[in-house]
């Protein structure tokens, strides 16, 4: 385990967080995966892409909604709205017409844990603001 998978991982503990580690493989690095319910019944999934440098992460949260295609266009203009407001994370629609929210991030192995903690927030936080926009787009 990465020194910086493992302070994340102990900091998990720490707060009773459950949690899935899976160690890399051949055609997949290590990474955490981490659930939340949010605050309009939608499900969070953070997981914790780990460089096998141990210095740099991608944080990834996939499927956060399913664009239909004749909203598409419009939640491309939200997408950009988006990227401009907040400036910790960038979201984009994937090749499955999915809203994914993304971030890449310089970590220090020895305090991985605090940092990749308030990422983890910030994202939380942030998705949580936004999910009724996102979904009036879908609906509207």
């Amino acid at each position: 385990m990465l020194p910086a998978a493992f302070s994340f991982s102990e900091k998990l503990k720490s707060c009773n967080l459950r949690f899935t580690h899976n160690e890399p493989e051949e055609d997949r690095k290590e990474h955490i995966r981490i659930s939340f319910d949010g605050d309009h019944g939608n499900t969070i999934t953070l997981i914790y892409i780990f460089d096998p440098d141990g210095t740099t992460v991608n944080i990834k949260v996939f499927s956060v909604c399913k664009v239909p295609s004749a909203k598409l266009m419009d939640m491309y203009v939200l997408m950009n709205e988006l990227n401009y407001e907040y400036r910790w994370i960038k979201f984009f629609i994937d090749s499955d017409d999915e809203v994914t929210v993304s971030d890449d991030a310089v970590i220090e192995p020895a305090t991985a844990g605090e940092e990749l903690f308030e990422l983890m927030q910030r994202f939380l936080n942030i998705i949580d603001e936004v999910y009724p926009r996102i979904m009036k787009v879908v609906w509207g």
